[in-house]
């Protein structure tokens, strides 16, 4: 590094201002910042945890217990699945939804309080005023809030912290409900959990009896108002019965002497008529036979006949014997007839006589019960017309009428058989209520605390104490005096990288603490000379080391210290490299050339000294203006005097004569120069100055004023060697990152003490 070069075209090349690092917000810089600010971190993360703990171990622990219900999920009147028993199960589903605010009801709850009398006990009903209320009691003019004495208001009390130390939950899609108790005594829990569970069962048979109440009286009432009814209507049948004489034949009173005989008449009138049909179709049949001249031994009835199966019989009879007594074919024609076979054709044909007489009066038999019948058939239709023709009118709108009165009297009669039954099944339910849910699982008193959950609350507690600590490490890192600022120069790979020239040293920061030693307070001056081997003393000698290299052929021994704003610590650093150099045996010469601020004349006490100012006006010689400090081979010229432009002085021909010369008498010449911005003195020195030193104060001049001032002495054609880091906090630079945790680290532990 120290043998860096700048580039050949420096001189020719405006200086850009480099770009800043984003700002934006990310997990990366969260995390850098963390481990910058460890400590903060780890601090809050602490505090919080040890808030946590102490806020774990000061809470009243909470015990919960758990009493189970089992609801039965029949519905009246469903006996499985059936049309109903999806909505059956969607009611069932809201009811048991809804077992939460029925059970955390008032009514379920304050027989509880009322039993185990909880507006007495500390944790549910009234307490005694606390300390803070105690003690603004006996401010004057106070007055404390009136606590209630009625029991009813206690008793709301009590209810109200109940129903907040009570939940209800289901168990997942079954009829399993819990009723879940929290008191800080694991036995009160589940005693109120047993007794929360019972009340509400109590309430269920408590309404089921109620309601069933309810019925019978509603029931008992309408009762007495359809047999009234009853009576009415049957009264409207007897009436009916009595204006048109329609008396009863049966028990119902339903059918009448005339309307018994008219079903009689048609019974009758309905088999004669079918009789007669019977009797026309064998008429019809005979008559045909007679016609057609066919045999009527093919008549049902003939052949039913007993006369003419036996004439018929004998009619075989002699036709065998008949054809016993006929001759052969050979003798027909020889042979007379004979006596036997005449008499037995005779007797043949007496029997077909005898058949063809019977046959007849067969016949005259079914049209004389043909007639017959019609004439009964005849005489039954008479008779019905009879009892329904006119004269009859009055009779049947009798009989509309009481089939109307007797269907409203049924009618009645069946509502009135239907409330008794149900009042009889009401009746004996009312005696013998089942509750709708059963206790499956009695409360037990819980072994373990339910709250706090002490390995939660203290894994909670380290992730809201780790937040908070990356959230304290994130704005100590942001928005702390000693944060990390994005536009200045923090790490030396940063001023590499954006400037382009060799970074000499980084300057530790000299606080208060470093400069009491030995019970005495140090000056810079007398604090490098006490401390050789410190590193401060150090960084100096790494910056000497870098300026005092040759630049090719040339030997730079007029060196000028400047910075780009007021108060970077040029004119100490300029002080203590030149007292620096001079310990190390070389002829060191410091002038002054901050003629509007003499900084480093106040550090050696020469402020009221003739000096260059003396020296460029002609007003002093030279050996008017040199000082020797004490046990060193160091000179130094103080600003002196100026009553005339210093930039007009330093400009000036004389100015380059008296650097000559100094050069040629003394082995190195520091020149403290006024900042590059606020004046133009800077780039004048630079021109005739072998190089130019900047210096920039960490983590506070921003960057685009460096290169402003980089800009500045690049155009009056000067020659900047090397960039100084200076008032480096180490401390807080060892968190921006591993590496450089380690490298400054070591390098306090080579020291050997603590650099703050």
């Amino acid at each position: 590094m120290n043998g860096y070069t700048p580039p050949a075209d420096w001189q020719r090349t405006a200086i850009k201002v480099p770009p800043q690092g984003s700002n934006a917000f990310s997990v990366q810089q969260l995390v850098k910042a963390a481990v910058r600010r460890w400590r903060t971190a780890g601090g809050i993360c602490l505090l919080v945890t040890l808030a946590g703990l102490a806020v774990l171990f000061n809470l009243t622990p909470r015990y919960t217990a758990e009493a189970q219900l089992l609801i039965d999920p029949r519905t009246p009147n469903a006996i499985g699945p059936g049309p109903g028993f999806s909505l059956a199960m969607a009611v069932d589903t809201v009811k048991i939804a809804s077992l939460s605010a029925v059970i955390q009801s008032n009514e379920i709850l304050e027989p509880v309080v009322k039993s185990e009398k909880l507006y007495d006990d500390p944790e549910f009903g009234l307490t005694g005023p606390g300390r803070l209320a105690r003690l603004f009691s006996f401010l004057p003019g106070h007055r404390s809030a009136d606590q209630p004495a009625d029991l009813q208001e206690r008793t709301d009390i009590a209810v109200a912290r109940l129903q907040k130390a009570t939940s209800v939950t289901r168990e997942a899609f079954t009829y399993i409900v819990s009723v879940n108790v929290s008191s800080s005594n694991p036995v009160k829990a589940a005693r109120l959990a047993q007794a929360i569970s019972e009340s509400y069962i109590n309430d269920q048979l408590q309404a089921n009896y109620e309601a069933a109440r309810r019925d019978v009286a509603w029931l008992t009432d309408r009762i007495g108002e359809v047999r009234n009814e009853v009576f009415r209507s049957e009264e409207a049948v007897a009436d009916i019965r009595r204006t048109y004489g329609l008396t009863p034949i049966d028990a119902g009173g339903t059918a009448t002497v005339a309307s018994q005989r008219i079903s009689e008449l048609n019974v009758a009138i309905g088999a004669a008529e079918t009789e007669l049909s019977r009797k026309q179709a064998k008429i019809e049949q005979a008559r045909r036979v007679r016609q057609s001249g066919g045999d009527f031994g093919g008549l049902p009835d003939v052949m039913a006949s007993g006369v003419i199966t036996s004439l018929r019989a004998q009619q075989s009879e002699i036709a065998r014997k008949l054809a016993e007594m006929q001759p052969l074919p050979s003798q027909r024609d020889i042979v007379a007839r004979r006596p036997d076979a005449i008499r037995a054709e005779e007797a043949r044909r007496a029997i077909d006589d005898q058949i063809s007489a019977e046959v007849n009066r067969i016949i005259a038999n079914l049209e004389n019960d043909y007639a017959a019948s019609r004439n009964h058939v005849d005489a039954l239709k008479a008779e019905l017309a009879k009892l329904t023709g006119a004269g009859s009118a009055g009779k049947a709108d009798g009989q509309a009428k009481l089939q109307e009165a007797q269907s409203v009297a049924t009618a009645n009669r069946q509502v009135y058989d239907s409330l008794l039954n149900k009042l009889k099944e009401l009746e004996q339910t009312e005696t013998k209520q089942e509750p709708e849910a059963r206790i499956i699982e009695k409360a037990r008193a819980p072994d373990k605390p339910s709250f706090p959950n002490r390995a939660l609350f203290i894994f909670a507690s380290l992730g809201v104490g780790a937040m908070l600590g990356l959230g304290g490490a994130f704005a100590a890192e942001y928005f702390g005096a000693d944060r990390m600022r994005s536009s200045a120069f923090v790490v030396p790979v940063q001023v590499e990288q954006a400037l382009c020239l060799p970074m000499l040293a980084s300057v530790p920061l000299l606080t208060a603490r470093d400069s009491k030693q030995q019970g005495s307070e140090l000056d810079f001056l007398s604090y490098l000379i006490a401390n050789r081997n410190s590193h401060f003393a150090e960084a100096l000698r790494s910056v000497r080391f870098g300026l005092l290299q040759p630049d090719g052929d040339r030997l730079g021994k007029v060196i000028q210290i400047t910075s780009a704003v007021p108060g970077e610590g040029k004119s100490v650093l300029a002080a203590t490299l030149a007292l620096s150099t001079a310990l190390s045996g070389a002829r060191v010469l410091l002038i002054d050339c901050d003629l509007r601020h003499p900084t480093a004349s106040k550090l050696f006490c020469l402020t009221k000294r003739a000096g260059l100012g003396d020296l460029l006006s002609t007003r002093a010689e030279w050996n008017k203006i040199t000082h020797k400090y004490p046990n060193s081979s160091l000179t130094v010229v103080a600003a002196g005097n100026c009553d005339q432009s210093a930039f007009d002085l330093i400009g000036s021909p004389r100015m380059a004569e008296i650097v000559k010369f100094a050069s040629e008498n003394y082995d190195v010449v520091f020149l403290d120069g006024p900042p590059v911005l606020p004046v133009s003195d800077a780039a004048l020195i630079a021109k005739i100055a072998d190089k130019t030193m900047l210096l920039i104060e960490w983590n506070k001049t921003d960057r685009d004023l460096v290169c402003r001032a980089l800009d500045c002495l690049n155009l009056n054609k000067g020659t900047v060697a090397g960039v100084v880091l200076n008032k480096v906090n180490l401390a807080a630079i060892k968190t921006y990152g591993g590496d450089y945790s380690k490298y400054y680290s070591n390098i306090e532990n080579y020291y050997g003490r603590d650099v703050a």
